[in-house]
């Protein structure tokens, strides 16, 4: 089961664009989409689920947390960097890739912006060698991007309100339901990298106002429990958002975290992307 939650689609009420964006951005994000763990004593770990949240709840918990940034904001020369990574329970932190965007500027056409940006990429063994690097010239039409993400825009009403109906073409569950939804803001000291450089790479006082928000995010086929995944974001408005076409927000991380059977002792293993550098 992967760590996404890919074209789901709420049938009681349309959920906001940004929301099913984001939504479809963390099957993109996350690559270890091969593990499962559905067997009987992880799912008895499940219970008590907890506090239910409405999906409404959750989509305005993650626009309002973002609702303003864009692309179009950004200022040439600024640029993200991004670790993505995992870490077993009790275990090392294992490096899988690390992707760095710097922003160029636009094109105006007829009809659109297309917005420049360099990325690099590397991917890494786990001994942390670089294993795979690539080094791109990206052109982005915003526009084309976020209309190719392809989510329904049409929904039946549903007597369950917390739950959120998976496609047809899902069989491995049917339902989405959330659980323990927590927001609250906070303040994150800049990565070292950034703090490193003069004027602290132009962000006031080295640090980053940010809204954190946690919740779990269960499957369901009928009234069975397929799998429980635990989500914590940490955005802030502050950093640029250079990831539009990956329906990403602006995020200091963005962490998963799923319950393991490993032979007689449970763990969790979490997949995170950290900003590890940024310049404003």
């Amino acid at each position: 089961m992967g760590f996404g939650m890919m074209h789901e689609k709420n049938n009681k009420t349309r959920l906001t664009t940004n929301f099913k964006n984001f939504l479809k951005a963390a099957s993109l994000v996350f690559a270890l989409t091969a593990l499962t763990n559905c067997s009987d004593k992880i799912v008895e770990e499940y219970q008590p689920l907890g506090s239910p949240a409405i999906p409404e709840a959750v989509d305005k918990a993650l626009n309002d947390s973002y609702a303003g940034t864009s692309i179009y904001y950004a200022k040439p020369g600024q640029f993200v960097e991004y670790d993505n990574n995992y870490k077993a329970e009790l275990g090392n932190v294992i490096l899988l890739s690390k992707t760095l965007r710097t922003y160029k500027g636009f094109v105006e056409t007829a009809n659109n912006y297309i917005f420049q940006l360099t990325e690099n990429y590397w991917e890494f063994d786990r001994g942390g060698v670089i294993i795979n690097e690539k080094h791109s010239e990206l052109n982005l039409d915003v526009k084309k991007q976020l209309e190719a993400m392809g989510f329904s825009k049409d929904g039946t009403k549903e007597e369950d309100p917390y739950c959120l109906r998976a496609p047809s073409n899902q069989t491995k569950y049917d339902c989405v339901k959330f659980y323990n939804l927590k927001v609250y803001d906070t303040m994150e000291l800049v990565p070292q990298k950034a703090a490193a450089r003069a004027n602290c790479s132009n962000i006031p006082n080295c640090v980053i106002p940010s809204r954190v928000i946690q919740f779990d995010r269960v499957t369901f086929l009928g009234e069975t429990i397929v799998e429980k995944e635990i989500y914590k974001f940490s955005i802030s408005k502050l950093i640029p958002s250079l990831l539009p076409d990956q329906g990403a927000p602006p995020m200091n991380h963005f962490c998963i975290s799923k319950l393991f059977d490993g032979g007689g002792v449970n763990y969790y293993l979490t997949q995170c992307n950290v900003l590890t550098d940024i310049k404003l």
